[in-house]
């Protein structure tokens, strides 16, 4: 079990609505060399009226259940300090991927393929235990000194034995599903996933809109209009994905190896 004054805080890597994140190191005292690790501090105050307190909690609880899954970051420990409420994370020194897809614009079709199974292979170890991720998004995943990716942000994710209606996640990425309160589970990843690969290959997510409400008309409303440059294969799994007709989604059946079979990853040594 770590404390605060086993650490010397670096930097600050990460900011949000309650905390902060930072790249922290474990005192000599403790090692013969360099370890370091991600600390998320959070303000208990704030947690509390933000109405986040359960979030928090299923974020501790279901990263203790991922420890052993290698593209999910882990969770060391947990602790009070002071007014704030302290996760002590893996660090992952690559950084979000959302800003090496800024840097470079798009990605091409293997980068693509790569991080699209990988990513599915960290769905899968969470869809095995029943854990819907339910934040899908470039932001949320980090990438390893070597360039493997790490899911992060587990405060909307949920263990289920049965359909689960809370309307939570980032808008551009929403299934129509958990934008009607519906009810919604596993599916709502793999529209999530469809919506990345888009985001991957051009840019941008297929239905963004400065307007949030704009974005839900359109999920709701609109068929992606692929653009030219994607890829005969990828534009049919981000079809398939983004289905509106949660029983025809590719994944609804058979789940991940449903998508996995799909022929965009023709050729892949999945294990």
């Amino acid at each position: 079990m770590f404390r605060m004054n086993d650490f010397e805080l670096i930097k600050t890597t990460g900011t949000g609505t309650f905390g902060r994140v930072y790249l922290a190191r474990l005192k000599r005292i403790y090692t013969t060399s360099d370890k370091f690790f991600a600390i998320k501090m959070m303000r208990k105050s704030d947690i509390i009226r933000l109405r986040q307190v359960e979030h928090v909690y299923n974020e501790k609880i279901l990263l203790s259940y991922m420890r052993t899954s290698p593209f999910i970051v882990k969770l060391y420990s947990t602790f009070h300090y002071n007014n704030m409420l302290c996760m002590v994370l893996e660090y992952v020194p690559g950084g979000e991927l959302f800003y090496w897809l800024k840097k470079m614009g798009s990605f091409g079709i293997y980068a693509t393929r790569f991080y699209t199974c990988e990513v599915l292979l960290a769905l899968q170890d969470l869809h095995l235990r029943n854990i819907i991720y339910r934040d899908l998004k470039p932001e949320n995943i980090l990438l390893t000194a070597s360039g493997h990716i790490k899911l992060t942000d587990f405060g909307f994710s949920k263990s289920i034995d049965t359909l689960t209606y809370t309307v939570c996640g980032t808008p551009e990425y929403m299934a129509p599903e958990k934008l009607l309160g519906e009810g919604h589970s596993k599916e709502v990843d793999y529209w999530s996933l469809g919506i990345l690969i888009h985001e991957m290959l051009t840019g941008n997510p297929p239905f963004y809109n400065e307007s949030h409400y704009i974005i839900y008309q359109r999920i709701l409303n609109e068929n992606i209009n692929l653009s030219s440059c994607i890829d005969k294969l990828a534009g049919n799994l981000i079809e398939r994905l983004v289905e509106r007709n949660v029983s025809k989604r590719l994944g609804s059946c058979n789940g991940v190896s449903e998508i996995m079979e799909h022929p965009f990853f023709y050729g892949v040594d999945w294990y």
